[in-house]
């Protein structure tokens, strides 16, 4: 008996170990989370693959305005939504070092773009401009961590291009980081 149970315990350890093995990490199928730094937005990132995903951002984003008839720049709000699609490439580097991959918990590179109303949410008193829109392309590298099992930090950077209605595309530095905490 003693040897029945301690050839079971062996082999269901082996089929275990070989199940690991086979482990391969994949990104979340639905990820929705709230934004809470500089500027609040709701997050939905969807897997499209094993690696890959697409991100939609929708709320106020941080920005810079220029007042058309003073050169005048000043930082505001604007209401507008972000799409990225997001490429992690180090789940598996991750995981042989231990670290968390939960919640997409990984280095990623992709592209982005965002769209905006060019009317501030505030320090409106006193900017005009002729521009109806704000809108900015490019080639992002980030990375995303989860803490506490909710607590998410996002942060990405790149260069692209951005353009208004009535301004010629321009070269551009991108940055958006966002700290949220993850709904479902």
């Amino acid at each position: 008996m003693k040897f029945f149970i301690s050839t079971l315990f062996c082999l269901s350890t082996l089929f275990s170990i070989a199940q690991d093995q086979n482990f391969s990490p994949q990104v979340e199928k639905h990820q929705f989370k709230i934004n809470l730094l500089l500027a609040p937005s709701l997050d939905y990132e969807v897997g499209l693959s094993k690696t890959i995903t697409a991100a939609l951002q929708v709320g106020t984003l941080p920005g810079f305005y220029v007042n058309d008839v003073t050169d005048e720049t000043r930082f505001t709000f604007l209401l507008g939504t972000k799409l990225s699609f997001r490429h992690y490439y180090n789940f598996e580097r991750r995981l042989r070092k231990y670290k968390n991959t939960t919640h997409n918990s990984g280095n990623f590179i992709g592209i982005s773009s965002t769209f905006a109303s060019s009317d501030p949410l505030i320090f409106n008193t006193d900017l005009e401009g002729n521009n109806d829109y704000y809108s900015e392309v490019g080639a992002i590298y980030g990375l995303q961590r989860t803490f506490y099992d909710k607590l998410n930090l996002s942060a990405e950077t790149g260069l692209g291009f951005y353009f208004t209605d009535v301004q010629d595309p321009q070269f551009t530095f991108l940055l958006n980081i966002t700290l949220g905490w993850i709904l479902f």
